[in-house]
């Protein structure tokens, strides 16, 4: 079945675009979207990006989990974070779009204009067999610095040469706005907007890294929705304009590396503030422990909220010697955390 682009909001009798969570596609990202329960999973229109890797990956590599964890629409995109498509990405690239064009319920490839290798003359018509049509990502760095109607002429040019259906603004690592460019924000999407393209709005305030926290309970704001919701309650942020973020990942990251002996860290999004529980450790007893600091905080949502918060639950009255439910690693601990906040963000803040 067709996954829609959209939903209409029964309060104000407007579509408007789902839910855009953007997913490093790796086994914890993976393994989130597996433990959505269907609701939420109809509730959002997942970017899925191809982040770096010690060896190149295949389209068929990227193609094949989507068959097990997300079986309908998603974005992807297989650039690197500037936006660029190095040789073995575009050869993964072109395998995308070839999928694309044979099957009209899956996926939308993404696509950059300041990447010459859009400028191909091959690519551009290949690119126009896709069944779903395209979308294009507009990443901006310095707002201050562009011209009057630069997105919005984007978005023109890109559709001289394909359908073109989704507009991606990526602000990237949330920036804080002054008074002139938020100005200029809300012109440029609600230009964007008024001319039909399913538009989203998406950075993310994640922290790259843990060695600036302290063990123990650590809270960080969440810049990224806080952004999102102000525009939109203070400045007239078009209700048709959608709400993306990176979930419980930095937009920076890369690459997941330190393997064993990186402490154990949970993390819990709140309606404001991500918790994030910082071990000494990894070992086993690390996450029991975090475990049952979590479940008794006022920030916890508690069984009725998720899988993933019911494995929490599970762990944390497991205790030690007896475990019903193990501790977990990384990539499991990872997977909790980002189908949290999903399930936080399509139930309470952005249903």
């Amino acid at each position: 079945m067709a996954h829609a682009l959209s939903r209409r909001d029964t309060v104000m009798d407007v579509v408007r675009p789902l839910y855009m969570p953007v997913l490093k596609w790796k086994q914890g990202e993976q393994l989130a979207l597996t433990a959505l329960d269907p609701g939420t999973r109809g509730a959002i229109l997942p970017l899925i990006e191809l982040r770096s890797y010690k060896t190149p990956f295949t389209a068929q590599q990227c193609l094949a989990p989507l068959s097990t964890c997300w079986n309908t629409l998603a974005l992807f995109d297989c650039a690197d974070p500037k936006g660029l498509l190095s040789s073995w990405r575009l050869g993964t690239f072109d395998g995308i779009v070839a999928a694309a064009a044979g099957n009209a319920a899956a996926l939308i490839p993404v696509v950059n204009l300041d990447d010459p290798a859009f400028a191909d003359l091959k690519r551009i018509k290949q690119l126009g067999t896709c069944l779903q049509g395209v979308a294009l990502r507009i990443r901006v760095a310095n707002i201050h610095s562009l011209p009057a109607g630069h997105l919005l002429a984007k978005a023109a040019y890109a559709q001289t040469k394909w359908v073109v259906r989704n507009v991606v603004v990526d602000l990237c690592t949330t920036p804080t706005l002054g008074p002139q460019e938020i100005v200029y924000l809300i012109r440029e999407l609600t230009s964007l907007s008024a001319q039909g393209y399913d538009v989203h709005l998406i950075s993310g305030a994640y922290p790259d890294g843990y060695k600036g926290l302290a063990t123990g309970i650590n809270v960080v704001p969440r810049a990224d929705w806080k952004l999102w919701s102000s525009l939109r309650a203070n400045h007239r942020l078009p209700t048709t304009v959608g709400y993306g973020d990176y979930t419980v990942v930095a937009p920076t990251w890369l690459d997941r590396s330190g393997g064993g002996g990186v402490p154990t860290a949970y993390r819990y999004a709140d309606t404001n503030d991500w918790l994030i529980y910082k071990g000494t450790s990894s070992i086993g007893s690390e996450s029991f422990s975090i475990s049952t600091l979590l479940v008794i905080h006022p920030a916890f949502r508690g069984a009725t909220c998720c899988a993933t918060d019911r494995v929490i639950i599970q762990r944390a009255a497991a205790g030690q010697p007896t475990k019903a439910v193990g501790p977990g690693g990384a990539t499991q601990h990872i997977a909790e955390g980002i189908a949290h906040h999903i399930t936080l963000v399509t139930k309470e803040q952005y249903p």
